[in-house]
């Protein structure tokens, strides 16, 4: 695939979608039904492009080092929250939010998320022959934080880039999606509850 087609394709799907959401060209109320639009084009873009699913972090092979990692980082994340609502570090109001949102977050948005901004974004680097480590890093966590300037919120651009820096170490490190995917769930769900997001 040519160079600029690809780079192309990274302005479409990561770029473009956020600064015409928060130019308010899209109206911001609909972002998951972007996010959802957005993510199913990259699955077929991948089965278009006959991407294999060791290469998009779907495979097996280091199912057990993805999810060794992501479980200790799952355990810090609780933690924190945690001591930071205990000591009022953090807001105790619960955001109300219907239980077919809690649904909708943990098993299609933060899939769909790891795929298009994982699993696929790091193929894309591939694809442009980006080989150095903390290259791909810094640019897979720039491209997810960048997700999050929708909500105009400056603690939260922090907060997802460096959780973006730890989740796109840890993608590079195993090569394994499942692992990160649970981290993102249990960080996400905590962070929306806790009304951080």
């Amino acid at each position: 695939m040519a160079i600029s087609k690809i780079f192309l394709e990274i302005f479409c799907v990561y770029i473009l979608p956020v600064i015409l959401i928060f130019l308010g060209v899209l109206p911001f109320e609909y972002r998951f039904v972007y996010l959802v639009i957005i993510c199913t084009v990259t699955i077929f873009f991948s089965r278009m492009k006959g991407y294999s699913s060791e290469s998009l972090g779907l495979g097996v092979t280091s199912l057990s080092a993805g999810f060794r990692y992501n479980f200790y980082l799952s355990l810090i994340f609780v933690g924190f929250f945690f001591a930071s609502w205990y000591f009022d570090l953090i807001g105790r109001e619960y955001i109300p939010q219907s239980i077919f949102f809690y649904l909708f977050y943990v098993f299609i948005s933060c899939p769909l998320q790891e795929f298009t901004y994982r699993s696929y974004f790091f193929r894309l680097l591939d694809d442009l022959k980006i080989k150095k480590p903390a290259i791909r890093i810094t640019l897979n966590a720039l491209a997810f934080c960048f997700l999050h300037a929708i909500y105009g919120d400056l603690l939260t651009l922090v907060f997802t880039l460096f959780i973006g820096l730890v989740w796109a170490f840890i993608y590079q490190k195993t090569k394994c999606v499942y692992g990160v995917c649970l981290s993102h769930i249990v960080f996400g769900t905590i962070s929306i509850a806790a009304g951080l997001v």
